[in-house]
């Protein structure tokens, strides 16, 4: 056999097996996390506690639509408790370890002033 044709076979064994890992999990999906930042920069410190739960859907296996309700914590200094929404497009591989993820962040809906972020 050629190094060609193992080429060929390999691409097509991976490819393949991308297709038979869609067909596997769609469906609905919830994710949680907690997260605490902190400022490098003058003047140094943290930021609040924020914690957020994001249901969505996963089509075709890789392909994910979340909506996130992220609550900041009042935690430090000088904050108080406000919510973030978060609408994200996510692109989840099936056999790598690895994700892209489109967020938009529609932050101060209790406190303001209200803003946009993308990240």
């Amino acid at each position: 056999m050629t190094f060609k044709k193992l080429i060929a076979i390999t691409f097509f064994a991976v490819l393949f097996s991308f297709f038979g890992a869609a067909n596997a999990n769609a469906g609905w999906v919830i994710e949680g996390s907690v997260g605490k930042g902190g400022r490098v920069n003058a003047p140094r410190g943290w930021e609040p506690t924020n914690v957020m739960v994001a249901p969505g859907y996963q089509f075709l296996g890789i392909l994910r639509a979340q909506l996130g309700l992220v609550g900041d914590l009042g935690d430090v200094k000088n904050s108080k408790f406000d919510l973030q929404l978060r609408p994200m497009l996510g692109i989840y591989l099936p056999i790598f370890p690895i994700y892209g993820r489109a967020i938009f962040a529609f932050q101060n809906l209790v406190n303001g002033p209200r803003h946009m972020a993308i990240g």
